[in-house]
């Protein structure tokens, strides 16, 4: 027996006898990789998986937006959940209605990507991860839509730049660029460049607190050539800056030191509107300690507040805000709102200023968005949030602008089961087999269940909630007094 199960590779297994028969359970394989429960017969020495757990597709996507590609699908990024846990590269096509996992990390081909994908010019998807790599500070990556090949481009390593949060953007030049939110010379993360053609990758400035601290957020190639952007931190008040990178001339500028009127902490990036200013958000800080809506313009040096967030309206937006085509500029805010501060959907009009909240987030639908919106080319608005759904585990969802529309198009994780078992079964004094699996359920924290070997019968007994347990990691005791 000992020799089978070694054979097969099996992880986490034990075994209860049950007359010739003997049960168990595996943290991973069985029909959705998930793990199972194994049935050997001891006489034939024939094992099955009457009962596969379900499969992770990939969950809580963080900081993250869509990016619709050139074949016309949108492609995004799960910072856990797939095989290993540690995040996924997916593609859904609108038209299809037509979810596919792509790519699972592994943590050596990097780990939890708190990011999303950008496509360049030679139609490859490139991204980052926050962790995992040789140094498990993190990779940047490529993946290949047509030939579903990935490939990981270049380890940070901590001098180079640790833990990206953000985007990598291709400017004028063909170069990548993009930020870390840690690392580099000072600890306080770098503005770095990529070069495809000759993968060389450069460090071109180390955020030191005087000129900025720890980007969580992306740079933007303005009209005027110009990488724009914010962090987090850092500047004159240590609650971060706006500043302006010049790659013809390697010239780094502050631009403006954020203060708590006029918002503080910015996570996400900027944007240029059709009318030339770029425009912004800040997590908190305005009148209502909500965050803030704001435009800076290059030419004149100008910073404009032009909305508080915070309370019904929504407060904390994590991402970035999007020009639509009508326009119109929209966003997410992480909390706030009328349901128990799961978060909104607005948009906010440059042209007369008019603030709207188009969607209050309910748990049911989604809850807690931390990216950004992207309007595809169907005319529609399609974003992710980080929780909620049917599964806990988060959703995509759309937006259809004309119509006040919201439609939840696809629940993240797993499904009603659990998964992950990563502990023993017993054989309790109902005859019946109970165990535990580490993720899955309701709230994505694991699940105790029982099952009946007889009748094949699996039943939930009890959802994980995070604090009833979580992510059960043992196997479960019958005491004398019969409870488990």
């Amino acid at each position: 027996m000992k020799k089978t199960i070694l054979t097969l590779g099996f992880v986490a297994v034990a075994y209860i006898l049950h007359a010739q028969v003997l049960y168990g359970t595996t943290s991973k394989g069985g029909i959705n990789n998930s793990g199972a429960i194994c049935k050997l017969v001891a006489t034939t020495n024939t094992l099955t998986a009457p009962f596969s757990f379900d499969a992770a597709d990939g969950k809580f996507p963080y900081y993250s937006k869509l990016l619709e590609a050139s074949d016309g699908k949108l492609y995004g990024m799960t910072a856990t959940g797939g095989g290993s846990n540690a995040g996924t590269i997916f593609s859904y096509d609108p038209a299809a209605s037509a979810y596919n996992q792509l790519k699972g990390f592994d943590g050596t081909n990097g780990a939890n990507p708190y990011g999303s994908l950008m496509q360049a010019s030679d139609g490859k998807l490139y991204g980052m991860t926050y962790a995992g790599g040789d140094n498990d500070y993190g990779v940047i990556f490529s993946y290949d839509p047509a030939t579903s090949i990935y490939t990981k481009l270049m380890d940070f390593d901590g001098t180079n730049g640790a833990n990206p949060s953000g985007d990598l953007v291709q400017a004028s030049n063909g170069k990548l660029y993009g930020m870390t939110y840690g690392g580099g010379d000072n600890y306080r993360g770098i503005i770095f460049s990529y070069d495809r053609a000759t993968f060389t990758y450069t460090k071109l400035i180390d955020f030191d607190g005087t000129n900025g601290s720890r980007p969580y957020g992306s740079l933007v190639q303005a009209s005027d050539g110009k990488l724009y952007g914010m962090t987090d931190g850092g500047g004159e008040h240590e609650i971060g800056v706006i500043f302006s990178y010049d790659p013809a001339t390697s010239t780094y500028t502050r631009l403006k030191d954020f203060d708590y009127p006029d918002g503080a902490h910015p996570n996400g990036d900027l944007v240029q509107a059709s009318d030339g200013k770029l425009y912004g958000m800040t997590t908190v800080g305005g009148s209502a300690f909500g965050g803030t809506i704001f435009s800076y313009d290059p030419p004149t040096s100008t910073f404009t507040k032009l909305k508080d967030l915070g309370g019904t309206n929504g407060s904390g937006p994590n991402g970035s805000l999007i020009q639509a085509s009508d326009g119109k500029l929209y966003g997410m805010t992480i909390e706030g709102g009328d349901n128990d501060e799961y978060g909104v959907t607005f948009s906010y009009d440059p042209a007369d200023a008019a603030f709207t909240k188009l969607v209050d987030f309910d748990y049911t639908n989604g809850a807690f968005p931390n990216g950004s919106l992207t309007q595809a080319s169907n005319g529609k608005l399609y974003g992710m949030v980080s929780q909620g759904g049917s599964t806990g585990a988060g959703v995509i969802f759309s937006y259809d602008p004309v119509i006040s529309a919201y439609t939840k198009l696809r629940d993240f994780g797993t499904n009603s089961t659990g998964n992950y078992v990563l502990g023993a079964l017993i054989k309790g004094q109902t005859k019946k087999l109970s165990g535990m699996a580490s993720q899955g359920g309701t709230y994505g924290f694991g699940t105790i269940f029982s099952y009946n070997a007889n009748t094949a019968i699996f039943n939930r007994v009890k959802d994980c909630d995070g604090s009833n347990p979580k992510s059960s990691y043992g196997s479960l005791v019958q005491a004398s007094d019969g409870k488990l």
